[in-house]
C-alpha cells in the first residue's frame, strides 16, 4: 500500500450512507483483502438494528479514524466498528466503541478538520490479509501534483438525485 493511498484513506475517510450497492459513485467492487485497513462504522438509533453509516481506517489495535461529521453530537454507544469484512453490514468482527475524539478545529459548516477517532472497548486483532493498521505518512510527505490516488468505502456506484447524497 502506498503512502498516497494511506494519506487519502486517513484524511478523506469515506462517509456514505449506503443504498443497495456496495460501491463508491463511479467506483468498482473490491474486497477487504485489497484494503485491510478499512473498517465500517455501524450506527443504531434503537440499539437493536445496526447499519453501516460511515467508513473508517484502522489506526492501531484500539482506534479507527473516521469523519467528524459522521459521529458529532451522537452518544458513544450508538456507534460500533466492523473490521475484516468486505461488507458494511455483515461478516468480520464488530467492536463496541467507548470513546469519540473529535478534532478540536472541526467546523460543521465548512467541514474543515472533518476528522475524528473512535476508540474500541476491546483490542482489534490484526489478521494478515483482512485486518491491518493503516500506515500514516510522515509530516514531510508531500503529495505531488496530478498524483493518482485511490479511495475506498461503501456507497452507490451512481448518483441518484431523488436520494439525499452525503
Amino acid at each position: 500500500m502506498t503512502p498516497t493511498l494511506v494519506l487519502l484513506l486517513l484524511v478523506g475517510a469515506v462517509a456514505a450512507i449506503p443504498d443497495q450497492s456496495s460501491r463508491i459513485v463511479g467506483g468498482t467492487a473490491t474486497t477487504i483483502d485489497r484494503y485491510p485497513t478499512m473498517a465500517a462504522a455501524l450506527f443504531s438509533s434503537n440499539m437493536a438494528q445496526w447499519w453501516q453509516g460511515c467508513g473508517c481506517s484502522i489506526l492501531n489495535n484500539r482506534a479507527v479514524l473516521t469523519a467528524a461529521h459522521c459521529i458529532i453530537g451522537d452518544r458513544v454507544g450508538v456507534w460500533r466498528v466492523r473490521v475484516g469484512s468486505s461488507f458494511g453490514n455483515s461478516g468480520g468482527v464488530v467492536h463496541e466503541v467507548n470513546r469519540h475524539i473529535i478534532h478540536p478545529n472541526y467546523n460543521h459548516r465548512t467541514k474543515d478538520a472533518d476528522i475524528a477517532i473512535m476508540r474500541t472497548v476491546l483490542r482489534i486483532n490484526f489478521v494478515r490479509n483482512t485486518v491491518q493498521p493503516a500506515r500514516i505518512a510522515g509530516s514531510n510527505y508531500n503529495l505531488a501534483d496530478n498524483q493518482v490516488v485511490w479511495a475506498a468505502g461503501w456507497g452507490s456506484t451512481r448518483v441518484r438525485y431523488h436520494e439525499c447524497i452525503f
